[in-house]
């Protein structure tokens, strides 16, 4: 009986198959967030492992948030570390040998990349949070704009008002007074 010859190196690359598809659906039972919202999208290329097309929708999306000042300022921070969260994913998913490490490692791996994608999450949620900020305080000051110009407004149409006001009332003031200073001129003159 001649015992076959086992290929030990494809039961493994199988074995990290197998962990990989059970990775990814960890992931994709993890990510939420409204369809269309920054953090699924990017969380959704995390899942496909096409990292590139996260960080360039994580730049696209600063890039049309530059109306708002505020929100660089605030945000910042947290994009520079999604970055960084998402190259370490990138990292410990497509680890260079990973077949030929052991299970355990394998293993902790998988855990290393379950725990930076809640990572991704919870800062592309900070991030979510500082654009709805920042869109509020845009918001509030508007208000104050057109608050203000509608005392402004208000303030101007009652000078205008009072002033119309008072000249016509003036105006015909001084022929009361006059008219009525004549009569008691000549009411006194009558008496004599």
């Amino acid at each position: 009986m001649a015992l076959e010859k086992k290929d030990y190196e494809s039961f493994e690359i199988a074995r990290s198959n197998q962990l990989d598809k059970q990775l990814e659906q960890t992931l994709e039972q993890r990510k939420v967030g409204k369809n269309h919202s920054l953090k699924h999208t990017v969380l959704n290329y995390v899942v496909e492992g096409d990292y590139n097309a996260a960080k360039s929708t994580l730049t696209d999306y600063i890039e049309l948030q530059r109306e708002y000042p505020n929100f660089f300022k605030r945000a910042r921070a947290y994009i520079d570390h999604c970055f960084d969260v998402i190259q370490a994913i990138k990292s410990k998913r497509d680890f260079p040998g990973k077949h030929l490490l052991p299970m355990s490692k394998q293993q902790e791996l998988m855990e290393k990349v379950v725990d930076h994608f809640e990572e991704l999450k919870h800062y592309l949620n900070r991030i979510e949070i500082a654009q709805k900020d920042a869109k509020l305080e845009d918001l509030r000051s508007t208000v104050w704009v057109i608050k203000a110009f509608t005392y402004c407004l208000f303030i101007i149409v009652l000078v205008i008002f009072v002033r119309y006001a008072a000249m016509s009332i003036l105006s015909s003031f001084d022929y009361v007074i006059d008219d009525t200073t004549n009569d008691i001129v000549n009411w006194f003159f009558d008496l004599f």
